[in-house]
């Protein structure tokens, strides 16, 4: 991947920063806004305080609760001020309670994702993407279940 340090980096859902880290230690972009899916006490207990401390540091933004489908989570991000938003291998997380099981039953997960990805694009594009910048949303994806049965590809460009 090529990076430019004078890009405005937005990362999504980058579970424990530590690609958002490792950018900032080897491109030093102009902007760099973290975004993670879990909570603030979430983040800790699961990975400790370590490299958000290094986040605080270096007073990168870091914001908690990003749902990438749900406006209401991305509201505080400036908008259309970035050029490259990046998505690091996007999986749904576990369903959190009954209520998100019984709204999912009778939809493949493979689906639920490739919506997932749907609104990662059109929100990046609609909210987060400056019009003169480089315009860029980045997923990385791997070739192993379940990332390569969701059909990326096709099913993205395909509505």
């Amino acid at each position: 991947m090529k990076i430019d340090p004078s890009w405005r980096i937005l990362t999504v859902g980058d579970g424990d920063c530590s690609f958002s880290l490792s950018l900032l230690e080897h491109y030093r972009p102009a902007k760099l806004v973290v975004s993670v899916y879990d909570s603030f006490q979430q983040l800790i207990s699961k990975y400790g305080d370590t490299n958000v401390r290094q986040l605080q540091e270096k007073n990168i933004q870091l914001i908690t609760e990003f749902d990438v489908r749900e406006q209401n989570s991305w509201r505080t991000l400036p908008e259309k001020q970035f050029d490259v938003v990046i998505f690091q291998f996007p999986l749904l997380a576990n369903f959190n309670s009954k209520e998100e099981f019984d709204k999912a039953v009778g939809t493949s997960v493979n689906l639920l994702n490739r919506h997932m990805l749907r609104s990662y694009l059109k929100n990046s594009f609609d909210h987060f993407l400056d019009p003169y910048g480089e315009r860029l949303a980045l997923i990385t994806s791997k070739d192993v279940k379940p990332y390569l049965e969701w059909n990326i590809e096709g099913s993205l460009a395909q509505n």
